[in-house]
């Protein structure tokens, strides 16, 4: 975190809907660290599980109309900055009535029924103590994907801090990839179905992404923590 003050982990996610099917994105930071690897399967549930879209915030079509409108592209403009305006405001309604514990008011009727909103983003930091609300969950869409950064490590059973160094070291300069990949974390909590098993990732086709020297061709082994893995 910042200072021991703000959360670094956790998710943020956005949604939207085309034609007549409707999509997620949610953008992960898991914890970290080798030993950590029940923390992260825990993470996943929480976001999961509390992650809901506050249907109310966004009303869609200050957007939408701003940029679907026809006309000269100095009024097409004019009316988007004027739906963002509209849009940011209620972005900041909604963010004081959440610090100050308030529930949020109910549609006039004036304003769309929340159930026909389609544009919203959500959040939670992980580990919060937010209780389930109302509002469209993750798995409530037809299509669900994950990005960002899961920390996974490679697991190395009877050793805390993962496979030994220079056994990684080894399998590194031999290229023998594959043998380390049969060992990533996120692999094998699909696997058992702690987490992330409801959903499938394209086959892995590239080297351990962590941890490289910066500007080199390098891997950064310095120390057990160091160990190369698919982050």
């Amino acid at each position: 975190g910042v200072g021991g003050y703000g959360g670094n982990k956790g998710a943020v996610a956005v949604r939207f809907e085309l034609g007549r099917s409707s999509f997620c994105f949610v953008n992960v930071h898991l914890a970290a660290g080798q030993e950590n690897y029940i923390a992260r399967c825990q993470n996943y549930s929480t976001i999961l599980n509390k992650l809901r879209f506050d249907d109310e915030l966004v009303h869609s079509e200050d957007v939408v109309r701003s940029y679907t409108d026809l006309g000269e592209a100095s009024i097409k403009d004019v009316r988007a900055d004027e739906g963002m305006r509209r849009v940011a405001a209620r972005l900041r309604a909604q963010l004081a009535r959440v610090r100050s514990g308030q529930a949020a008011p109910a549609p006039t009727s004036t304003e769309e029924a929340p159930e026909a909103r389609s544009n919203s983003v959500g959040g939670l930091e992980a580990g919060s103590a937010q209780s389930t609300r109302s509002g469209t969950r993750i798995l409530d869409h037809d299509h669900v994907v994950w990005l960002g950064d899961t920390n996974s490590r490679l697991h190395w059973p009877g050793h805390l801090g993962g496979m030994p160094l220079q056994q990684a070291r080894q399998k590194v300069q031999q290229r023998r990839f594959g043998e380390l990949l049969a060992l990533d974390q996120l692999t094998l909590m699909r696997r058992d179905r702690m987490a992330f098993h409801d959903f499938e990732e394209h086959p892995i086709c590239f080297v351990p992404s962590y941890k490289w020297h910066p500007g080199t061709d390098a891997y950064d082994m310095r120390s057990q923590k160091h160990v190369p893995a698919w982050t």
